[in-house]
């Protein structure tokens, strides 16, 4: 059977961190190793967070990028002794010279882009991948590596045709297909997003990204069945993953089993529950067994987490005045009026307030 691996805690994980698989015999492209990690510091620089990368793969390969032409090697050896340290605009300005000398060599291009990533300007990463690609060879790793530019750069479409490279020129490795499925769900494009995620969870049926977003398409088209059965797999995986508890809470509550949602969700810790997704689900749950007063506790707590959201205290209002807890109602109605509500002086009207 198929060996366990670790997977990613959330799904910002996965995009920046995970190494894709070489086919087996192929050797990794010898760029990979510091695109892939130069990838990953310009997100922690972003997001201040530490992601555990997805298993399944070889580690890392730490190889050098395509040897620079004989006039320019100084420059991008001093260019990637400057990312080392972590010195992005230093970096990119040795580099941008070295493209200058030397504009069709390959690997200035791609170690540009490197630093380009480390810096966070995604546009200008992708725009050096472009020119990398023109160049040549077109790998499927430097393929991917454009798409993921330019995803973090909001070219979802120009993301899905690299994407659809990378897979084209290398069919057997999930990374890429799990890659383009997800691409293609954010762009709303579910049917072919669908084929792409079961193409790569039968490529590697450890994938709990590929099974999460196979039940969240079909909970989106009301397949609720199939939406559990596809999450079951998610949650065996990865049974402490947020994303998959939620996407399991919303088929049980679409099935008409609140209860059962509950059990899933109150279990999480304070802070989890007060992000206004979680808060409105419980809400929701709460509402349909007819517990209107924990329903509207559940997201007055949301609303009092985030005071400059007008829309949750406007819902806190609204939760309160169901529960029939006039003042409650009032004093979340006032906040929300405040805060630029335009629903709000209505409800303040109506409860007399």
């Amino acid at each position: 059977m198929f060996p366990r691996r670790s997977n990613p805690k959330t799904l910002a994980d996965l995009p920046r961190t995970w190494t894709p698989r070489a086919k087996r015999g192929q050797k990794p492209a010898r760029w990979m190793g510091p695109l892939i990690g130069a990838l990953v510091v310009a997100v922690l620089a972003m997001l201040g967070l530490i992601y555990a990368g997805i298993g399944g793969g070889p580690a890392p390969v730490a190889a050098k990028a395509p040897a620079p032409s004989a006039g320019v090697s100084e420059l991008v050896e001093s260019g990637r002794r400057m990312m080392q340290r972590g010195d992005w605009g230093a970096a990119r300005a040795v580099l941008g010279e070295a493209a200058s000398r030397h504009a069709d060599d390959q690997g200035v291009r791609i170690a540009l882009a490197e630093a380009c990533l480390g810096a966070r300007d995604f546009a200008a990463a992708y725009e050096q991948y472009e020119k990398a690609l023109a160049i040549g060879p077109r790998e499927g790793s430097l393929e991917f590596a454009a798409g993921q530019a330019a995803s973090s750069a909001g070219l979802n479409e120009r993301a899905i045709e690299h994407f659809s490279m990378a897979q084209s020129a290398d069919p057997k490795n999930a990374a890429y297909a799990l890659r383009l499925g997800l691409t293609l769900r954010k762009a709303g494009r579910n049917a072919e997003a669908k084929a792409t995620l079961l193409r790569a969870a039968n490529l590697d049926p450890d994938l709990a990204h590929a099974w999460g977003m196979l039940a969240d398409i079909a909970l989106a088209e009301n397949n609720v069945n199939l939406a559990l059965q596809h999450v079951a797999r998610a949650r065996g995986l990865q049974p402490e993953a947020m994303e998959w508890r939620l996407i399991e809470a919303r088929a049980l509550k679409r099935h008409g089993d609140p209860e059962r949602a509950l059990h899933l969700l109150v279990p999480l810790d304070a802070s989890q529950r007060r992000e206004p997704p979680v808060a409105r689900l419980i809400a929701e749950c709460h509402g349909m067994l007819g517990r209107h007063a924990q329903a509207a506790d559940a997201i007055a707590l949301a609303s009092l987490a985030m005071p400059t959201d007008g829309v949750l205290a406007y819902d806190a209002a609204a939760a309160f005045e169901r529960a029939g807890n006039r003042a409650k109602a009032i004093e979340h109605a006032k906040r929300a009026a405040m805060l630029g509500n335009s629903a709000a002086p209505k409800l303040l009207a109506k409860l007399g307030g």
